[in-house]
């Protein structure tokens, strides 16, 4: 009975000590909760004392509130500061729209599917849209308004410029040229607006749009206005959902969020009165890579060929600054051709048709070239015209020794290298140590070529004179000449330019083949390679060396640089750089050229021959001839510096000049984060040229790939991979970014020269201390085994080289490590040992590892570095 008492008292106990039940309310009190004081953690935000502890434990955070304006201070503090944020965005967004008002605003005008819709509507659509932005709707109306469209049509490059009196806002009309994917490139880096007029019966693109898109996507796609032609046809009830069903394939298409597409019918007055407002107010947000500089969208332009000497001329263009304040203190760029200085910058009265306020259009007194203002270079403040480093040949020697020492060490040389019983005629047939030196370095590049240069052997530079029949390049023992006159008995009934074409097509196809077998066994045997027998392993990998960790080991990035890299700049910080950049542009921007100005650029000493195939627009190919456009060893062109001429400007389509920012003329190691594109089943091999298009920046260069990681070691990459995010290392002008990077190659057809698009990306930093790694794995096979030790062979052949390589560390592919023991007999077997037990189907490889550097063009290099 105690026992029975004991227990119920304890059942009691345990009762009185467990939580209590939920309440009627389903109530439930959090230990934490401290009531309705002030917790200690909203104490500490809201002071406005700034003691240590607080900064320690709210630092970050607070700073980052401090920046937007919220959580720091006491309430009156907090309200105050939202207001001055409120007020700052109210002004910001006050001048975007005062300098859109300045400037006219640049629609580019992109037919979805113009078989489909047919010429003709698409005219009728931008004569209506054209006539009802004017406001004329007689019959001299429509008549204008026609032959404004015709202007469009014959020249797709210049911009047509009209007047919107109603919304008091100029407009400036571009045809997207889709047969022609530079031309339409280039049109849409300048575009405000895009739209895209579609008959409501094309439920696709058209093949020709459908191959300029991709181009088109990889540069970004600016707010998109979706014009819809014959939905009064479609009866009320479906109207809708076909409304709905084409904005979803647009934007589809284009791979843009519905949100970015403005979708309206296109048929009626009032449709056209609707679609004229949203084209002038609709707005969306400038690319910062082109809102951080001036640029100038050609209206007009002219070549005046300089008197004393014709391979120069003067270039003129006429344009409205956008983007920033323009200075003529500042270096401006001529895409595909170099970076100048300007003579001047002069303001001049703008034409007609797009002045805001003209009441006539057939005012010919209203014409006129009065200069409002002139901008010339200001010594003090310009920026240098550069592009290269001068480097010293001599900077860094030693005391150059007198003639008496250099014959002494000439004959000790000779003592020392001649056999006894050679007499001096048999020692005059020797190599000297030189000869001999630069003999291993050429049978080390050689062999690198047989590994992964080989196929498709680069020919950087020297393609262009080989387009012409100029350069002496020979593939399988045949020359230029014998590979061209090879073609039967109907030469005479083919034009040069024909068979020269049907040449270099025939033998990019044949590189390209041998290429993707290269890219295949690269894939499967990734940077493995066989000894060679017939050199000496030591001297053959004289220049590679052995990792411990290829994430830890130190690699010094000034030690061993070649001489191309004493031309390029390097920054302590580019990031700092850049902002410095953009404090002087901002500074000397103050008494320039402002947002909206009409004005009339001059540029002197510019080549003739480029600037005139960048004026034509068409992107034709001219064979190079340096003499036409000469170059000197500092990047130096007339009186600009630029790339060296190729025979090609690298695209076509409207002329737009763009200013640089400082240093942005020099040269440097570029790094630009790229991705092969979707549309490119082509290999790409490092070093292979490419034409990249880096903002409104053009230039071509052969790039390194490389890996993408956080170390200060980076592999190289032999072919740019598929869907891999990959670092391209480039010989090429400064960008600062943010700023798009496409590329592209060339190849030939029997239509002439052709491009496609390989790579997309944007600008990472210019960075010339990036350690890029290439990597080699030897391999050996397992001749006999015995628990953890083995003996191989195949990996070298002869004992004096596995002594050479002796402190490498093996590893296997099941995931063993181990190391070299010793030499065994004379045909190339060593012992090893490993960690544990190896078997007979394993296989032993050893990494090494040689720095690797990218390449100028062949016509860019200098002598110093070519001997």
């Amino acid at each position: 009975e105690r026992a029975r008492r004991r227990a119920r008292r304890s059942d009691r106990a345990r009762e009185s000590r467990a939580m209590p039940g939920p309440s009627a309310h389903g109530q439930r009190n959090k230990k934490h909760n401290s009531g309705k004081h002030q917790s200690k953690h909203s104490w500490r935000k809201h002071k406005t004392s700034s003691d240590a502890s607080t900064r320690e434990m709210f630092g970050a955070r607070a700073r980052a509130s401090m920046k937007i304006g919220h959580g720091v201070g006491n309430k009156r503090e907090r309200a105050l500061r939202g207001k001055q944020i409120r007020d700052a965005n109210r002004e910001a967004l006050v001048m975007e729209r005062r300098h859109a008002r300045a400037t006219p605003r640049v629609v580019g005008v992109l037919a979805f599917n113009e078989e489909e819709q047919g010429l003709d509507d698409l005219r009728a659509c931008l004569e209506t849209l054209v006539r009802t932005m004017r406001g004329d709707e007689d019959a001299g109306g429509e008549e204008e308004a026609g032959t404004f469209v015709k202007g469009m049509f014959d020249d797709c490059v210049t911009p047509r410029t009209t007047t919107c009196g109603r919304h008091r806002q100029r407009v400036s009309f571009l045809l997207i040229n889709s047969a022609n994917v530079m031309s339409a490139l280039e049109t849409l880096k300048v575009c405000d607006l895009l739209m895209v007029i579609a008959p409501v019966s094309a439920h696709e693109p058209s093949a020709v749009v459908a191959r300029c898109l991709p181009t088109l996507k990889a540069l970004g796609i600016p707010q998109t206005l979706l014009a819809l032609r014959g939905l009064d046809d479609v009866k009320q009830a479906k109207r809708q959902e076909v409304k709905k069903a084409m904005l979803n394939i647009v934007a589809t298409e284009l791979q843009i969020p519905t949100d970015r597409v403005k979708t309206l019918p296109a048929t009626s007055r009032a449709e056209f009165t609707e679609l004229v407002r949203q084209t002038v107010e609709l707005r969306g947000e400038t690319p910062r890579w082109r809102g951080q500089r001036p640029y100038v969208l050609a209206h007009r332009r002219e070549i005046i060929p300089d008197v004393s000497d014709d391979r120069f001329a003067t270039v003129v263009v006429e344009g409205y600054v956008r983007g920033v304040p323009a200075t003529a203190s500042q270096l401006w760029h001529l895409p595909g051709v170099g970076d100048f200085p300007v003579v001047k910058i002069e303001s001049i009265a703008e034409p007609v048709q797009a002045r805001a306020n003209a009441v006539s259009r057939n005012d010919a007194a209203m014409e006129g070239n009065e200069v409002l203002m002139t901008w010339t270079r200001d010594a003090n403040i310009a920026q240098e015209v550069m592009r290269e480093n001068q480097p010293d040949s001599m900077a860094g020697e030693q005391t150059w020794p007198t003639a008496t020492e250099l014959q002494l060490a000439e004959l000790e040389a000779k003592r020392k290298t001649r056999p006894a019983g050679m007499s001096d005629y048999q020692a005059s047939w020797l190599l000297d140590a030189n000869e001999d030196g630069n003999a291993n370095e050429d049978a080390d590049d050689a062999d690198d070529a047989t590994m992964d240069d080989a196929p498709g052997d680069d020919t950087f530079g020297a393609e262009a004179e080989m387009r012409e029949g100029g350069a002496d390049i020979a593939e399988d023992g045949e020359s230029d000449e014998e590979w061209v006159n090879a073609g039967g008995d109907d030469e005479d009934e083919v034009d040069l330019e024909t068979r020269r074409n049907l040449d270099m097509a025939e033998r990019d196809s044949n590189k390209r083949a041998a290429l993707q077998d290269a890219e295949n066994e690269d894939m499967k045997f990734p940077d493995e390679m066989d000894t060679p027998a017939h050199c000496v392993a030591r001297d053959r990998f004289a220049k590679y060396r052995g990792l411990k960790s290829f994430r830890s080991s130190p690699w010094d990035p000034k030690e061993s640089l070649p001489y191309d890299y004493s031309r390029v700049f390097a920054f302590e910080n580019f990031k700092r750089a850049h902002k410095r950049a953009l404090q002087v542009q901002e500074e000397d921007s103050v008494g320039g050229a402002q947002i909206g100005t009409y004005v009339r650029i001059t540029i002197a000493g510019v080549p003739r021959v480029p600037v005139t195939a960048l004026f034509e627009g068409l992107g034709g190919y001219e064979a190079p001839n340096p003499n036409v456009c000469p170059r000197s060893e500092d990047g130096k062109i007339g009186l600009g510096v630029g790339p060296s001429w190729s025979g090609w400007v690298g695209g076509a389509g409207p002329v737009v000049l763009s200013g640089l920012m400082q240093y942005e003329s020099c040269l440097s190691l570029m790094n630009y984060c790229v991705t092969k594109s979707t549309y490119y089943d082509a290999p790409l091999k490092s070093k292979d040229p490419l034409w990249f298009h880096v903002g409104f920046r053009r230039e071509r260069a052969g790039p390194v790939y490389n890996t993408d990681n956080l170390g200060d070691k980076h592999k190289l990459e032999r072919f740019l991979r598929a869907r891999s995010p990959t670092i391209a290392s480039v010989y090429a002008p400064i960008t600062y970014g943010p700023a798009p990077v496409i590329g592209f190659k060339e190849s030939f057809t029997s239509h002439g020269i052709k491009v496609d698009l390989c790579l997309t990306g944007s600008v990472r930093d210019a960075n010339p201390d990036r350690i890029v790694l290439k990597r080699v794995i030897l391999s050996a096979l397992p001749f006999r085994t015995h628990k953890h030790k083995a003996v191989a062979r195949y990996m070298f052949h002869n004992p004096n080289d596995i002594r050479w390589f002796k402190p490498l560390e093996l590893w296997t592919k099941y995931g063993l490590r181990g190391k070299i023991v010793e030499p065994v007999g004379t045909h190339g077997r060593m012992k090893c040992v490993f960690n544990n037990v190896i078997h007979q189907h394993d296989t032993i490889c050893a990494t090494l590892y040689k720095r690797i550097y990218p390449k100028f063009a062949a016509s860019e290099q200098h002598a110093h570095a070519a001997t």
